[in-house]
């Protein structure tokens, strides 16, 4: 193992970050986004409402599912605590980007990269995994202590088990406001039905 080889610790630290970066950025970006749509599902939900075409209880409990939702997201996303971490792992990243491209000595360099991680928090262990990904999907080489950095087996199936799951996430939130109507909406035309029989039985 050379020195050489050890300070690119910096560089994979510093590309995690920016995988870090760029997740939390959308994540932020897909909740504001969410929050409008459910916004405009209520909004929606209302009109159907008062212009009687949802009479069904469904259309109180969708109405509470998305404002709870709705309020949920928006005090997350008061609370700035998505956008903070994107600012902190983007500084966190140029830091070491300063540090790894410096002139400093090899030992120098390292004690200002252990200096400048005591300043940020950490990223999650998907990060580094999603970066090995992304760095194996451009064929660069990455290298650590042990040597290069390869795209395991077990890193894949990490990484495409969270792709995954985030994908089936922001498909059913995006779809809920759709399935509560269209059951609303469902359920309504079913109790029309039952009255208008009702109706007809008394009648006769």
């Amino acid at each position: 193992m050379t020195n050489q080889k050890r300070t690119e610790r910096i560089y994979l630290t510093a590309k995690t970050r920016m995988i870090a970066e760029e997740k939390a950025r959308s994540l932020n970006a897909f909740l504001n986004g969410l929050t409008a749509w459910y916004a405009f599902s209520l909004i929606a939900i209302s009109v159907a409402n008062l212009a009687g075409g949802l009479r069904h209880g469904m259309i109180e409990f969708s109405s509470t599912l998305l404002s709870i939702a709705l309020f949920g997201i928006s005090l997350f996303l008061l609370g700035g605590r998505i956008s903070q971490r994107a600012e902190d792992h983007r500084r966190c990243y140029l830091a070491l980007k300063g540090i790894y491209h410096s002139s400093a000595s090899d030992q120098e360099k390292m004690a200002s990269y252990e200096s400048e991680l005591e300043k940020y928090p950490n990223h999650k262990p998907i990060d580094y995994d999603l970066m090995i990904d992304a760095a194996t999907s451009r064929n660069q080489k990455l290298w650590n202590d042990d040597g290069e950095v390869e795209l395991t087996e077990e890193i894949q199936k990490r990484v495409n088990s969270f792709k995954n799951r985030r994908k089936i996430s922001a498909v059913l939130a995006v779809l809920l406001p759709a399935f509560l109507f269209a059951t609303a909406y469902a359920l309504s035309s079913i109790s029309s039905e039952l009255d208008s029989c009702g109706d007809a039985e008394a009648a006769a």
